[in-house]
């Protein structure tokens, strides 16, 4: 099983529980290979990402992302790391077929073999719908600006299993990179929509189980679908996946291990960040919460869901 993680010393942390997640859920004997594309991390990030080899069964590859992607728009939203994914055919090694590339906000929790062995067909990429209450009127003029039909799909770039074997065979990284440089001015989500535009038809969905983020699980377990009104996913399958969630992303800010960070799962992370070689570092950042601020964000998220279960819309 080939995993990869585009990430720096900013985002360590995440990917590290990141990873222990996703080795705490696999069955026995499941070798992972994870490779890490990096434009550098620190002594301290690279022993702890190397200790991880003593406890799991894991082998650990560091791709030299330096100075690769410098000519690509950077800024508070985006760092050079992001366009990583774009070229992942080229900078992993010509052994592997297929490869899970996953962002570092996400947990694991359960196997995703079955995911991952999935049948490709005609694909290159595999992703989910993206897990959001799309309003008609913006995701239309998506479609209109990037000059899509009206049935085009829109995954979330955070979890996308490669066909790494048949991209490469089809030079299709080349013709996403051309594509991206001329008309990366134009984008709200960067790679994301790159990769949305570039591998359009050749998009298999999965199940929504296997990219859903925690304010999505917490609003459809109390709100029920009527808040996904607008996305095309079938409600029984957002149910499920907010009952039974694969992969959970943490996307937007702040991150579960940023200060006063209040998320509706974060009992999860914290769980595998107890087992991480970070685990040191949980002292400090409990240090620098503000107090009443925390106990305000809960009792609020407390008093919505008290609402919504005096109000009889959860499901």
């Amino acid at each position: 099983m080939n995993i990869v993680y585009a990430t720096d010393d900013n985002g360590a942390l995440g990917t590290g529980v990141s990873i222990v997640s996703l080795m705490e859920n696999l069955p026995p004997g499941v070798h992972a290979d994870i490779y890490i594309m990096t434009g550098g991390l620190s002594g301290d990030n690279t022993a702890r990402f190397h200790s991880l080899q003593q406890g799991y069964n894991l082998h650990l590859h560091f791709i030299d992302m330096k100075d690769k992607y410098t000519d690509f728009p950077v800024g508070s939203k985006w760092s050079a790391a992001t366009y990583y994914r774009l070229g992942l055919a080229g900078e992993l090694p010509a052994t592997v077929e297929r490869a899970l590339y996953v962002d570092i906000d996400t947990i694991f929790n359960r196997d995703i073999s079955p995911m991952y062995e999935s049948e490709f067909g005609d694909c290159l990429i595999a992703g989910v719908f993206t897990t959001e209450d799309l309003s008609e009127e913006s995701f239309s003029r998506w479609k209109r600006e990037m000059n899509l039909g009206r049935d085009s799909i829109y995954i979330n770039a955070g979890v996308i299993l490669y066909h790494i074997g048949r991209i490469r065979e089809e030079c299709f990284e080349s013709q996403v990179l051309s594509w991206a440089k001329n008309n990366i001015h134009r984008l709200s989500w960067q790679d994301q929509d790159i990769l949305n535009v570039c591998y359009q038809q050749r998009i298999l969905l999965l199940h929504p189980m296997w990219n859903i983020c925690d304010g999505a699980i917490w609003s459809i377990r109390w709100e029920g679908v009527t808040s996904f009104r607008n996305n095309p996913l079938k409600p029984a399958d957002l149910l499920e996946a907010a009952r039974r969630p694969g992969i959970i992303h943490y996307w937007g800010h702040p991150k579960p291990w940023h200060p006063n960070s209040i998320r509706q799962d974060y009992g999860l992370f914290y769980k595998y960040w107890k087992k991480s070689p970070w685990k040191d570092d949980i002292r400090d950042f409990r240090k620098q919460n503000d107090p009443g601020r925390m106990f305000i964000s809960k009792m609020r998220c407390l008093l919505g869901k008290g609402k919504r279960l005096l109000q009889g819309r959860h499901q």
